[in-house]
């Protein structure tokens, strides 16, 4: 071996494939490869002969070799090189070779301070598996694609197990389904108002099963729009195990799969059976709201704009995705009114419509109106919402959820247009028609 090849070990720790540092559970996000990397690299020059850098890594028990030229790394051979060339080369021709003529190279570098993800991002714009860390020009580590997959992988499970433990926590009922209303989850809140003991005698059967509906038409309304995608709330009649009636609204985001798709759906069942649990619903919604980063999963992860105004009908709350919808942030939102909000081009009916719509303090669904956007353009939300009341029954506000279905009015608006353009060609073929239908004088013939 040369002394090129012998110069000192960088560091030492354990062989890159199996090192894993208890950093790896936090946020993959705000990781830095100083966290994941291997500070125990052996390297070799490159004029170094091949057997020699196989003889050091059968020694050191490793897979890798960073080729080091002037403290310089110019280079990596690995285990499938090596193996590569045992096929290609035979035993007489391979003691020949040397490092440089089989190494690959050149070999991108990322400093220790880097995020994880970003170095992700370089492994997977190379032909490597393997990144060297250089800082200060001196080779201080080695991080693996394995090593971040590993990482991001126990962050997403840190993060799971996160959000399953506030939900298990939860006083609100949640549940989740799949598109066709297959109950996936529940948690002990809800099973206690249904007053069942295993959550498997919800889990893997339409929600809920027959036995906890009172009104059949209302669990086949349930089952339509969720397949629609169409519910946004629902007053439902349920029973629990011991045949005790329970007055619940249903309350539902949607979820996406990959594809942009509706997969399924999360919701809460808020019971309002009597004044004692009204109480205490409006309660566990006041901690909703001083407490959002709760159920943002439930709330804040839809495309769709959350809110609730008081019974001046002012903002109190806004699910960010009023910034998508509108342009404005939920701090702007917070203390204006829906008028505040229209478009100058609203026509005073509309106006005066909404106005009643609000002053009746009844529920409403689906009301289209034109809301003013920040770049001055006109969007067409379509609103649906729920009043809030006291526990004496007094009106304090809304509760509701509005969609951008502006493309959806743009369409119809198109398909119209072209409906009254067709209709108006259909008029001028027919008088043509006519016209040349007219029938001839007869010509007067001589006897």
């Amino acid at each position: 071996m040369t002394d090129q090849s012998k110069k000192k070990k960088i560091l030492s720790a354990p062989e890159e494939d199996n090192y894993m540092t208890s950093s790896n559970s936090g946020d993959d996000s705000y990781m830095l490869v100083r966290d994941l990397m291997n500070p125990d690299v052996r390297t070799i020059a490159p004029n170094a002969r091949l057997t020699e850098a196989v003889a050091l890594m059968a020694k050191c028990d490793i897979s890798c070799l960073l080729v080091e030229n002037e403290h310089a790394v110019i280079g990596i051979i690995t285990n499938e090189d090596l193996r590569k060339i045992v096929t290609e080369y035979s035993k007489d021709n391979v003691s020949e070779l040397l490092v440089s003529d089989i190494m690959a190279s050149p070999i991108k570098s990322v400093p220790p301070d880097m995020s994880v993800l970003l170095a992700g991002r370089i492994v997977d714009s190379q032909k490597f598996n393997r990144l060297p860390v250089i800082e200060n020009n001196k080779l201080v580590g080695l991080i693996t694609q394995k090593n971040i997959l590993m990482a991001v992988k126990n962050s997403l499970l840190a993060e799971e197990e996160n959000n399953f433990r506030l939900m298990e926590s939860s006083r609100s009922c949640i549940f989740t389904t799949s598109i066709d209303g297959v109950v996936t989850y529940i948690n002990p809140a809800l099973m206690n108002l249904l007053g069942i003991e295993s959550k498997q005698e919800i889990i893997g059967q339409k929600f809920l099963p027959k036995n906890f509906w009172i009104d059949k038409k209302q669990k086949e309304t349930f089952y339509h729009e969720l397949k629609n995608g169409s519910i946004d709330t629902m007053e439902v009649i349920l029973r629990n195990s011991n045949a005790d009636t329970l007055y619940c609204t249903l309350f539902f985001t949607f979820t996406n799969n990959d594809k942009g798709q509706i997969a399924g759906c999360q919701g809460i069942i808020y019971d309002v059976t009597d004044q004692k649990e009204l109480v205490e619903l409006r309660e566990t919604q006041q901690q909703l709201k001083q407490s959002r980063q709760r159920y943002r999963n439930l709330v804040e992860n839809t495309s769709d704009w959350i809110w609730e105004m008081d019974d001046k009908y002012a903002y109190t709350y806004s699910s960010p995705s009023v910034d998508d919808l509108l342009g404005i942030t939920t701090e702007q939102v917070l203390g204006q009114t829906p008028f505040d909000l229209l478009a100058s081009a609203q026509d005073e009916n509309s106006i005066e419509n909404l106005q009643n719509t609000l002053t009746t303090h009844a529920p409403f669904k689906k009301l289209e109106k034109n809301f003013l956007h920040a770049d001055r353009s006109v969007v067409v939300l379509q609103t649906s919402g729920e009043p809030i009341e006291d526990s004496a029954g007094n009106f304090k506000g809304y509760r509701g959820i509005s969609r951008d279905i502006t493309t959806r009015k743009k369409a119809e608006q198109i398909l119209n247009e072209a409906h009254l353009e067709l209709i108006e060609i259909n008029k001028q073929l027919e008088s043509k028609t006519k016209k040349t239908a007219k029938p001839k004088r007869k010509s007067a013939t001589k006897k």
